[in-house]
């Protein structure tokens, strides 16, 4: 018995116009692949648009959080386990934008290093 391929290749030489897949499937793929292709693009700009959406949202939060004064305050001491004097539940947050007890530094407020880490590197 031939290979499948053969034997349509045997057909088509007498029947050059012939096409090899059945009328109703070529049909079938027209009327199907518009609206397959049509879905898949409103798909891809809907995620698109939420991409979009997602990125002006968080440009929008950072914009707010730059609004955060505790790192010019008097009163933020810089170290990790208390980082305001007077309100160290609010420090650093967006409950600090507005506060009523922020008053300008004299001096930017050095940074807090850890002592176990500094005293590690010493014993080194």
């Amino acid at each position: 018995m031939a290979p499948l391929h053969d034997l349509t290749t045997y057909l088509l030489q007498f029947n050059p116009g012939a096409s090899t897949t059945p009328s109703w499937f070529s049909q079938l793929l027209d009327i199907a692949v518009l609206p397959i292709m049509i879905g898949w693009v409103m798909l891809f700009c809907l995620f698109i648009w939420a991409v979009y959406l997602a990125c002006q949202d968080g440009i929008a939060q950072l914009k707010r959080l730059h609004q955060v004064p505790c790192d010019r305050c008097a009163y933020f001491t810089g170290n990790t386990y208390l980082k305001c004097t007077v309100h160290p539940c609010r420090a650093m947050s967006e409950e600090a934008i507005e506060c009523l007890d922020f008053e300008p530094a004299q001096s930017p407020v050095p940074h807090y290093s850890d002592p176990c880490k500094a005293h590690k590197l010493s014993r080194r």
